[in-house]
């Protein structure tokens, strides 16, 4: 009988290496993060990946406009995810990406208060050099007209 049960055993653990080794297998051919450009998701996690530069401080014109919620604006340095993990931090070196990137947290739901948006003719949110102050501008859209026009202006600059 306690052969018996040592074969039971044997199986069991063979069975769920199997299944282990298999999950681990098949989940790397599925949807693929590994190699992408990634971006923190907070301080604090940028600065657990090492590419943390410095928090930035703003300033919206006109003061009519807000927030709907607090922001925080930091400049990171750009970097690639681990092939196997989306937690390993590979910096990026390929000729195509950017040296740094400014990120806002929190990054979910709207950013301003009204109908406000962050317009595609403003500075680039990633860029090479390090410069002082990052000019994005606040457009609303005509809903009619199909159209948007320039409202205001987020400045974001180094916090000191």
């Amino acid at each position: 009988m306690t052969n018996y049960k040592k074969i039971i055993f044997l199986f069991l653990i063979l069975f769920f290496s199997l299944i282990y080794f298999g999950y681990k297998f098949t989940s790397s051919l599925g949807y693929k993060l590994g190699g992408t450009l990634g971006k923190s998701n907070s301080i604090e996690e940028s600065i657990e990946r090492g590419v943390f530069i410095k928090k930035l401080d703003y300033k919206l014109i006109p003061s009519i406009i807000e927030f709907k919620k607090e922001r925080f604006f930091f400049i990171e340095k750009s970097f690639r995810y681990g092939e196997k993990s989306i937690r390993e931090t590979i910096l990026s070196n390929k000729k195509d990406d950017f040296t740094y990137q400014i990120v806002m947290t929190p990054k979910e739901g709207e950013i301003f208060k009204g109908d406000f948006l962050i317009g595609e003719n403003s500075d680039s949110m990633s860029f090479n050099n390090l410069v002082d102050t990052i000019k994005l501008d606040i457009i609303k859209q005509k809903i009619n007209l199909n159209r948007t026009h320039k409202v205001g202006e987020l400045l974001l600059f180094d916090k000191r």
